[in-house]
């Protein structure tokens, strides 16, 4: 199975040093289709509940960075 590099638990905003040991001894590669497939949904977000989001504001979690919309807002 081709996969991609095995992310880094710095990509991930992990600055603890034991916490980077545990995370980075735990991460594997993922199949490339994990990132290109489309994910298709049977029913709306949240299946008509209310949705709760979760700003992480503490470190930049630069492994979601190229995916916001907006550097102030991840929201708009």
């Amino acid at each position: 199975m081709m996969g991609n590099p095995v992310f880094t638990s710095d990509l991930l905003g992990v600055t603890n040093a034991r916490d980077v040991k545990w995370v980075n001894d735990r991460l594997t590669a993922q199949a490339i289709k994990t990132f290109t497939q489309p994910l298709k949904l049977d029913h709306p977000f949240g299946n008509d509940k209310q949705l709760i989001y979760i700003a992480c504001t503490r470190t930049e979690l630069r492994a979601i960075k190229p995916c916001m919309v907006s550097d102030t807002d991840p929201y708009t």
